[in-house]
């Protein structure tokens, strides 16, 4: 049977529009895969993410070293070049195997939900990380971007 892992960007959602979201779509379980979970969008660093998320029932998880290195983001926001992001991204995180093969073990597990900051998905890392459990699951998972 295949396992849908969701993904997604809060930008430009209200608190009460990304909780609506995860709940109608059954997600159980946030993976913060941002760098710095911190924000300056009201209700989306982590602790208050986690607070609320765990209030309605949710659990929440933290994966830094998935997060994008900073140089790698700053270099982004120069050339805006995905292609050469990703490929400097999936070096970065090349080091990461466990966690990602853990990683695709939670989504087989539970119906989670990748998050970070980006809306677009085809500009986040977030697509990335999707990408990569995927394969460790055999195609086995379905990536649903929100």
């Amino acid at each position: 049977m295949i396992k849908n892992l969701f993904t997604l960007g809060y930008q430009g959602l209200t608190q009460d529009e990304f909780a609506k979201l995860i709940l109608d779509n059954g997600i159980k379980k946030i993976i913060d895969v941002r760098a710095v979970p911190l924000s300056r969008k009201k209700g989306f660093s982590k602790s208050k993410l986690e607070s609320r998320l765990n209030e309605i029932g949710l659990e929440y998880e933290h994966i830094k070293s998935l997060g994008t290195p900073k140089a790698i983001r700053e270099d982004f926001k120069l050339n805006g070049d995905f292609q050469e992001f990703s490929k400097l991204y999936l070096r970065a995180i090349s080091n990461e195997k466990q966690t990602l093969d853990d990683l695709s073990s939670k989504v087989s597990d539970s119906v989670c939900c990748l998050l970070c900051f980006e809306k677009i998905p085809s500009e986040c890392h977030r697509s990335i990380v999707a990408n990569e459990i995927v394969k460790r699951a055999k195609n086995q998972i379905q990536i649903n971007n929100l």
